[in-house]
């Protein structure tokens, strides 16, 4: 990554690395396009990206079910977690602006990668990818950090693009009016600056400080639109939308 990112600011040309998601592998390199023309703007995309690392002692009990039958004695979750402190936030630190995609809450994680999944499979169908079972397990041992983005990144991110169009249905109203206030989300003062269509989701409804009608698990609902937020200690020279 760094090196990529080496390029990409030297306005070099390089081999931008392609991910295989129904193998869940990183292409061969040989099978990465060459880019020869300097770029103006590079999207840096990530599960975890930007997520610090947790506090010792919330890694002594295990939250799932992988956890306690494969890593009872917690030495996996203890090593992703210190790597996450040590290989990382230089990494992170060469990001320019960060943009938090923030789902509802992680019980919709299975669901849209489900759906993700059989996108996959019908695209190309001459190849197998994971069962239902398999993939329940397989979003398992990314839940651990996944919730640790949930709790931290609303206050670090420039950007909180929240998921959700029950949310502002039942949260916010539906009112126009709150565009351009401050509310409370995950405990962080946020400017609500515009409402975007999206593709369709299922979610769930997320809380908020102050609004009475919230609902902290509503039922699944089709999704349409995306609420995008910035901190309101961030710089004004974030990325116009």
């Amino acid at each position: 990554a760094h090196a990529v990112l080496n390029a990409v600011a030297a306005r070099q040309p390089f081999a931008m690395p392609r991910f295989d998601k129904l193998a869940d592998e990183r292409l061969p390199e040989a099978h990465w396009p060459q880019l020869q023309q300097p770029l103006d703007l590079l999207v840096f995309e990530g599960w975890f990206l930007g997520t610090p690392a947790q506090d010792d002692d919330a890694l002594d009990s295990p939250l799932n079910a992988l956890e306690r039958e494969a890593d009872a004695d917690g030495r996996w979750r203890r090593w992703c977690n210190q790597a996450l402190a040590r290989d990382y936030p230089a990494l992170w630190q060469r990001c320019d602006r960060l943009w938090f995609l923030q789902p509802p809450d992680f019980s919709v994680v299975p669901r849209w990668r489900w759906q993700q999944e059989q996108n996959l499979q019908a695209a190309q169908p001459g190849r197998h990818g994971m069962s239902r079972p398999q993939l329940e397990r397989f979003v398992q041992y990314y839940e651990r950090v996944s919730r640790q983005a949930l709790r931290t990144l609303p206050a670090l991110a420039d950007r909180v693009v929240v998921l959700s169009h029950r949310f502002w249905e039942e949260s916010l109203g539906g009112r126009q009016g709150v565009v351009g206030t401050t509310l409370v989300l995950a405990g962080e003062a946020l400017n609500f600056i515009r409402r975007e269509p999206i593709v369709a989701f299922e979610t769930r409804v997320p809380t908020i400080e102050g609004c009475s009608n919230t609902k902290s698990a509503g039922a699944a609902a089709r999704d349409d639109h995306a609420m995008v937020f910035q901190p309101v200690s961030a710089p004004e020279d974030l990325f116009p939308l």
